[in-house]
């Protein structure tokens, strides 16, 4: 069972690098692109859901939007009826850059 994890464990490294150098053109890294694939999906998603799609803590996502943010990626809008609910959209840079995400994914699926 520990070979296992072990080859799980250079697969997923492996991954990540192939990700992080494809990506590194667009300032993307193997971390933020899956919030960009999920926001892209379900344009005006819930902060608060994010955490269960992509399985880890919501100080993690909440860094992580930051920067997609500041990467003019992502928006954060707060509804007048709830504004502790934060609804996040992409941008047109994000929606223009989604089909080069799922270019890339599925390029390192075929390897």
């Amino acid at each position: 069972m520990e070979l296992t994890y072990k080859w799980i464990a250079i697969a997923n490294r492996y991954t990540q690098m192939y990700l992080n150098r494809q990506l590194e053109p667009y300032g993307l890294n193997a971390s933020q692109y899956v919030f960009l694939l999920h926001i892209c999906r379900r344009p005006g998603i819930t902060q608060d859901k994010l955490p269960d799609l992509i399985h880890i803590n919501k100080s993690n996502v909440t860094r992580a939007l930051a920067q997609l943010e500041s990467a003019d990626l992502v928006r954060r809008e707060s509804k007048p009826d709830d504004k502790r609910t934060a609804h996040i959209y992409p941008t047109e840079k994000a929606t223009a850059l989604y089909p080069v995400i799922m270019e890339i994914v599925e390029t390192w699926d075929a390897i």
